[in-house]
């Protein structure tokens, strides 16, 4: 019960404007500048896919494998079949071939692919 109906009267009253105005929504896809705006559909769908990429990611971290982000975890924990997909955020059509990659990268640097490489000063 709004403040109109509490202090002026406590049922609708054709042609009372507080009464009118008292029954107005909005919605959130018309306040644009607004947390959700426009993107109200886009942010309740992130949130949909994150029940199930925020416990995957979860779940990777746990087993010591770093995804590059939470989007699409339960994804890459489901299809990866190397540690060098879940690296990075992708799973490949040819393993063989993204493990020959990281093991040529490995060897020409020195450095393993899927650790940061060091920072000289």
């Amino acid at each position: 019960m709004g403040i109109h109906q509490d202090r002026v009267h406590p049922t609708y009253v054709e042609g009372c404007f507080g009464c009118r105005v008292s029954h107005v929504g909005v919605a959130p896809s018309a306040m644009p500048t607004r947390t959700g705006g426009a993107d109200a559909g886009a942010i309740n769908a992130r949130e949909a896919r994150w029940q199930k990429d925020m416990p995957a990611y979860k779940r990777l971290r746990d087993q010591g494998y770093q995804p590059p982000h939470i989007d699409g975890s339960a994804r890459l924990e489901a299809q990866a079949s190397t540690e060098h997909e879940i690296a990075v955020g992708q799973v490949s059509a040819d393993p063989k071939k993204l493990t020959e990659a990281a093991d040529w990268f490995s060897q020409g640097t020195g450095h393993e692919f899927t650790q940061p490489a060091p920072v000289t000063p």
